[in-house]
């Protein structure tokens, strides 16, 4: 045997084997096969680092690149021809990235230099887009409290243009509402979480201010009445009643046998015949003996819901009107189930259920406070979704 010639062979296969055992390329697949390009490309990209020579990374990393990049040129010719330029310039800002940081690692892709001029000439469309809807609608009267968004989405891409701040003022001064807030007992508790989510979604349409703040132009009031509880002790949800056969056991605990006479089948008579033999008599064999077994399963039940009423004004001191109302109840509730099983207990084993045996074994329902807690914390991201949903 040539060992010079093996050890040779050894050392060729060897980076091969340790590209198919490489776990950068085994977790960067398994993203790349549930489509999260962006988490497989950042694996792939680390395993090029940490593994230069292996090319099925590199493959895998091109791949995965490749697909972005064509998800993303897609995504900005949708929403191009769709009219939402703002949001085709994150795609193209993306796309511009993905293309730099594969040039610079010598992979192929798109050029960076060009989507960085398609970029600068799409920004250049979506502002005057935007400025000539803007200047439009507001010319003739019809400005809404979307123009806000439009005027935040247009100071971000133009660096210096005072006329469009003052317009973006004048329609913050129209439409924007400064809230002071006002709140007693535990909805006290609930004004923070629900005045930070509204103004982090909407800055164009809120500020929250102190109840004593001299310059607010709405009053935001949110009260909680006092949690209803209802609940039900164990109760029979459900009956069933089955039977099975089990073995019949004798005093040694073995299966009982009993002998039983068995007619000859027509197919030994039939035999006998062809060979003029005399047909064949009934014969003596030991059988199995079985017993049906009964049983009977009650289901029981027990339930408990804690419900909050809760109520939100918001008025406007600018018009006197409400500008947001709602009301009604956010509510959170347990369930305990288990069951009582009566009968033969060689047939338990067969009413498939998973509930525990016994009332004792049964799972304690979750206290009132835990289940009014609840309902506490969700109810800010209730709120705020149906303030938002009325004043947008």
């Amino acid at each position: 045997m040539n060992l010079g010639h093996s050890r040779r062979a050894l050392l060729t296969l060897a980076p091969v084997f340790a590209a198919c055992t490489s776990p950068y390329l085994k977790t960067g697949e398994t993203y790349l096969a549930r489509g999260l390009l962006p988490i497989a490309i950042e694996v792939l990209d680390q395993g090029s680092v940490a593994e230069p020579g292996n090319a099925e990374i590199r493959d895998a990393l091109i791949l995965a690149e490749q697909t972005h990049q064509y998800q993303l040129r897609q995504e900005v010719s949708r929403l191009n021809d769709s009219g939402q330029g703002s949001r085709a310039l994150e795609r193209l800002v993306l796309l511009e990235e993905s293309a730099r940081r594969a040039t610079e690692a010598k992979r192929p892709t798109e050029d960076p230099a060009a989507i960085e001029a398609e970029r600068n000439k799409l920004t250049k469309t979506t502002i005057d887009t935007l400025q000539r809807s803007l200047d439009e609608r507001v010319g003739r009267g019809l400005d809404v409290k979307a123009d806000l968004v439009a005027c935040r989405q247009l100071l971000a891409m133009v660096e210096d243009d005072p006329a469009l701040a003052r317009l973006c003022d004048r329609l913050r001064a129209r439409f924007k509402l400064v809230v002071a807030v006002s709140a007693d007992g535990d909805a006290a508790r609930l004004l923070a979480p629900i005045t930070a989510e509204v103004t982090r979604r909407h800055p164009e349409l809120f500020e929250i201010v102190p109840l004593e703040a001299k310059r607010h132009n709405a009053v935001l009031r949110l009260s909680l009445q006092a949690a209803v509880v209802d609940e039900q002790d164990f109760l029979m949800t459900g009956r069933q009643a089955f039977h099975t056969f089990v073995p019949k056991t004798g005093k040694g605990g073995g299966q009982l046998e009993e002998e039983v006479t068995v007619p000859p089948t027509d197919d030994e008579i039939n035999a006998a015949k062809r060979k003029g033999q005399p047909p064949p008599g009934p014969k003596k064999v030991k059988k199995k003996v079985w017993e049906e077994v009964k049983g009977e399963v009650q289901d029981f039940t027990a339930r408990r819901a804690v419900s909050v009423p809760y109520q939100v004004v918001i008025e406007s001191l600018v018009s006197d009107t409400i500008a947001v109302e709602l009301a009604g109840a956010h509510a959170a509730s347990d369930v305990s189930r288990y069951h009582e099983y009566f009968g033969d207990p060689r047939a338990k084993s067969t009413h498939g259920r998973d509930t525990p045996n016994g009332r004792r074994n049964a799972r304690p329902l979750a206290a009132r406070v835990t289940l009014q807690d609840r309902v506490q914390s969700e109810l800010p991201q209730l709120i705020v979704n149906a303030i938002l949903e009325r004043v947008e």
